[in-house]
């Protein structure tokens, strides 16, 4: 499986990025799996799983077409990716390991997009899209479109973390 992260700040474009290099890969015919950091709950107050979820206890929600589970912890990047069947985990925002490379969907403002191209110092960046150039060598794409998309889908596949 390769793996890639989508980062930026809040309101950047990262999910319509990852949904659109998601449905590229999945126009080529992998899979793919998709991880969604947050920094909120997400469950919902008096629903069913939120009364059956205790400290310690993990929960399934079963509908049909889908399964749900929340897992009483946080789980690591080495875990989530154990747990996937899929050619491409891409994963937005988290905390993946520095060897996965970055995809840098940056605002306009320089001074932001300058501080996550140095809060990535020492990771590998795969690419940038929107706000200035960032990423020296790195490929740069002007906006979230399906042409960087497949662009970008490639790169994934040439260059994403092997997990």
């Amino acid at each position: 499986m390769q793996a890639a992260v989508i980062i930026g700040p809040r309101k950047s474009g990262k999910t319509t990025l990852l949904s659109l290099v998601a449905e590229e890969l999945e126009r080529r015919g992998k899979t793919v799996a998709a991880v969604k950091y947050s920094h909120h709950s997400l469950e919902q107050e008096n629903t069913d799983a939120f009364w059956l979820r205790r400290p310690g206890r993990a929960v399934v929600n079963v509908a049909p077409g889908e399964t749900v589970v929340f897992w009483p912890e946080e789980l690591s990047f080495e875990r989530i990716a154990s747990q996937m069947d899929a050619d491409v985990l891409l994963l937005e925002g988290g905390d993946a390991p520095s060897r996965v490379p970055r995809i840098l969907c940056l605002p306009e403002e320089s001074s932001e997009a300058e501080s996550y191209v140095k809060e990535n110092a020492g990771c590998p960046i795969m690419a940038s899209v929107g706000g200035p150039v960032a990423a020296g060598r790195a490929p740069h794409f002007r906006e979230a479109d399906p042409a960087s998309a497949e662009k970008l889908a490639t790169l994934i596949l040439e260059r994403g973390a092997a997990v």
